[in-house]
């Protein structure tokens, strides 16, 4: 796998993830694809078409006429928000790295905005996507505690108003965090344990 040369204080140039770990994300890659990708919807409405819903007939319903409407597919911004304390050391990082690895192929191709947050007590780290393989595969180096409220604080501006999921195994809230202001700020934030 290419080596990332720039490396931050979460980052080795050896991934913990090979070639064969990679390949086999392929096939989650291309569902994920597919998944938001527009497609060929259909929209009900009452004016006359080719095609007929025998179903909104036989229900005697007004809108019984299908037409083919193409969607533009979906699209979202979020944040990633991954606790890189030395608990989350083996499985879980991998893990991680898998995900933000799958969130980035569909960042390449314009489905989703997202900036990948890393983070410990001593030091945090945002990765914005699309960003080169070699970088996320590179970001597997666990250390010190959680840091999440720091993080949250220090990344205010790019967290305010998006969804953000955190991926941790400890506590989520180590400081105490204002709910309020996130509140009055429109920061809604998921915890996956």
């Amino acid at each position: 796998l290419p080596q990332y040369k720039n490396l931050s204080r979460f980052q080795d140039n050896t991934s913990k993830k090979k070639k064969k770990d990679i390949l086999k994300l392929q096939p989650k890659v291309k569902q994920l694809l597919k998944a938001f990708k527009g497609t060929g919807d259909q929209i009900k409405k009452v004016s006359p078409t080719k095609r007929i819903s025998s179903k909104d007939v036989a229900c005697d319903r007004d809108k019984c006429y299908v037409k083919k409407a193409d969607s533009k597919g979906k699209h979202i911004k979020l944040n990633f928000l991954i606790d890189m304390s030395g608990s989350m050391g083996g499985s879980p990082v991998k893990n991680a790295v898998k995900l933000v690895y799958l969130f980035n192929q569909l960042a390449k191709e314009g489905y989703v905005k997202m900036s990948v947050l890393y983070s410990t007590t001593n030091t945090n780290y945002r990765l914005d996507l699309p960003a080169t393989d070699a970088e996320i595969l590179a970001l597997n180096k666990v250390q010190s505690a959680e840091g999440l409220a720091k993080t949250i604080h220090a990344h205010a501006d790019v967290i305010r108003g998006v969804n953000t999921i955190c991926l941790t195994d400890g506590d989520i809230v180590d400081e105490a965090i204002d709910k309020g202001f996130w509140a009055k700020h429109r920061s809604i934030s998921t915890g996956i344990y």
